[in-house]
């Protein structure tokens, strides 16, 4: 006979071991600091604690985008209430370049769907080690590519598309933003960075940031963990791409022609000098809004971080056109 309250009771087993990797720093450090052979494992539970978050009656649809070579999987959002010709919002999840999902990224993903009342598309592009750079930035150019050409979905009319993501998909959000201009082509409406990744050291002095030294004494987000996401990322050859834009976009020469910015930092985030220096490089050229949390570790997410960024894609939804110099 099926015991339906056998299968509950391991599934809430499976919820409260989740629950409790995700909560508690000490653990997430020894898992960060054992990244190079426990990556499949937290894969694994990215995965599954993605799945768990996501109900049935949730709007929105898995798919992939073709190329000439692969298949590209995405999941869409589509809100109930979806404004007329408001822009697509293409969200790249974070990981290093070697975890994460868009199914971990779910719950942040339909939030802004649901409170922006805009199509919002979450990209599961390839990961490191097995597919290193540039693979998983040719998948995310591919995909951005694929929906400025098109301005529907599922019968759905959109207007433009905005980048967004949170480390190193926040990262590679920005890299889009740079590869676009440099090769002439249409550059997104706007940009939405959580936490991203710029650059391993900073370009005027050549040292290590300041907060990469400070915090990474209690952030999940350890050292070790970024010397072995670049590595997989890079396959062993970070000493030559310091100083490459595409890996880390503070090293662009150029920060002239890129689109509006919104950055969220955290104040006790390895990453947070970096963020602050390429938010700072950007306001010298355009618009850029800040939010910061001061006590808040590496890629805070909550409530107040989305509601910022819903109020900045609302915000350039209704400067639309205006002083717009992109290449169209």
């Amino acid at each position: 006979m099926y015991n339906c309250t056998m299968d509950f009771r391991i599934i809430l087993l499976i919820l409260l071991c989740l629950l409790l990797f995700f909560s508690c720093t000490s653990i997430q450090r020894h898992y960060m600091d054992n990244v190079d052979t426990k990556y499949k494992s937290i894969r694994t539970m990215n995965e599954l604690i993605g799945n768990l978050v996501t109900k049935k009656k949730d709007t929105f649809f898995d798919t992939v985008i073709e190329t000439d070579t692969h298949s590209i999987p995405v999941r869409v959002y589509i809100p109930k209430e979806l404004n007329e010709d408001a822009p697509l919002v293409l969200y790249m999840h974070g990981g290093g370049f070697v975890l994460g999902t868009y199914a971990q990224k779910h719950l942040v993903t339909k939030q802004i769907s649901q409170k922006a009342h805009c199509i919002v598309v979450s990209i599961n592009y390839a990961l490191a080690p097995e597919y290193p750079y540039p693979e998983g930035l040719m998948d995310c150019l591919a995909v951005y590519n694929y929906f400025i050409v098109n301005s529907s979905l599922e019968n759905c009319q959109y207007r433009d598309v905005i980048v967004a993501g949170d480390s190193a998909g926040a990262s590679l959000s920005a890299v889009i933003c740079q590869y676009q201009r440099d090769k002439g082509e249409k550059i997104p409406l706007a940009q939405i960075l959580f936490s991203p990744a710029t650059a391993k050291i900073n370009p005027k002095t050549g040292e290590a940031w300041e907060s990469r030294i400070k915090n990474q004494k209690k952030s999940f987000l350890t050292e070790r963990s970024l010397e072995v996401f670049y590595d997989f990322y890079l396959e062993g050859k970070l000493e030559e791409n310091l100083y490459n834009p595409y890996v880390f976009p503070l090293m662009t020469k150029d920060f002239s022609g890129l689109p509006p910015a919104a950055f969220v930092l955290c104040g006790k985030d390895p990453l947070y000098d970096e963020g602050f220096a390429y938010a700072q490089a950007l306001q010298k050229e355009g618009r850029v809004e800040i939010r910061e949390f001061k006590n808040k570790d590496h890629n805070y997410q909550g409530k107040e971080a989305i509601d910022f960024v819903v109020a900045f894609i609302k915000s350039i939804e209704r400067d639309w056109g205006k002083d717009d110099k992109r290449k169209f």
